[in-house]
């Protein structure tokens, strides 16, 4: 038996160098090979959804790459904070509160980084395919790339204040980003991107409720971080359809968790 042949056949997870550098992290990077060989297998059985997601456990992914829950969620918010990967909570909220994650694997991002890695990535000038083209680079002359991806958000630090902006703007208020909104901002950011929250803020405008003379000057902003309405206002709020969003559909959790079983994930 031929030892190569072993060591990349089905059993293993493929991971990438430059991917694996980019995140600092050999798990994360890990994780991403895995989730992209079952969005493989979702799609060899025409089961992926209209844009290109899946869903799956999140026990079985802890389980396949052994790592705890918490290190789960940590690394599952690296690739999205890296723009590699779009996780959407859907489900029905009830008293369990139990929600399956759907991903979306951003492939531009990942491709882009790939190339860069290799020397340098230039896109075809008029291309309606979004093709790519890599230029190789003499050693010690690689080009570097105006890569939209490499926000402040990337590097660790995230803009707490744009969500504050995002709110101002779309409600014509003034708020402050107080230390208990930034503590707020934490909490909720560890399960959504900010991208989400400035979303589900513009798009609360336009519920009707909320208009009613009783709440008065209510801030809104509060309310939307509130932990007891997050999860169903971040659901409901993107399940709008507008442009290319990601529609959610509220599904039953149970028969989604025996569909699972039933195709062994």
């Amino acid at each position: 038996m031929n030892c190569a042949d072993i060591l990349t056949g089905k059993g293993f997870i493929p991971v990438n160098r430059a991917i694996a550098q980019k995140l600092e992290s050999i798990i994360a990077a890990a994780m991403l090979g895995y989730l992209t060989r079952w969005r493989e297998t979702y799609k060899t059985r025409d089961e992926l959804d209209d844009f290109g997601g899946f869903f799956a456990i999140s026990e079985k992914i802890e389980k396949e790459l052994f790592i705890k829950r918490t290190s789960r969620k940590k690394y599952q918010k690296l690739l999205v904070d890296t723009g590699f990967l779009k996780v959407v909570k859907r489900g029905v909220k009830g008293k369990s509160n139990c929600f399956i994650n759907h991903y979306y694997i951003q492939d531009r991002a990942i491709v882009e980084c790939i190339m860069d890695a290799l020397g340098g990535v230039e896109k075809r000038p008029g291309s309606e395919n979004d093709q790519w083209v890599v230029e190789k680079q003499p050693r010690g002359s690689r080009k570097t790339t105006n890569n939209k991806n490499l926000t402040s958000k990337n590097k660790g630090v995230i803009d707490y204040q744009l969500a504050v902006d995002t709110f101002n703007k779309t409600f014509n208020k003034t708020i402050k980003l107080t230390q208990p909104r930034i503590s707020k901002l934490k909490a909720y950011l560890k399960d959504y991107p900010i991208e989400d929250l400035c979303i589900v803020i513009e798009r609360f405008k336009d519920v009707k409720w909320k208009d009613d003379q009783k709440y008065g000057n209510k801030i809104w902003f509060d309310y939307l971080l509130s932990p007891g309405k997050r999860d169903e206002l971040h659901d409901e709020m993107m399940s709008v359809k507008k442009g290319v969003e990601i529609p959610m559909t509220y599904v039953d959790h149970e028969e989604n968790r025996r569909l699972a079983e039933a195709m062994g994930l």
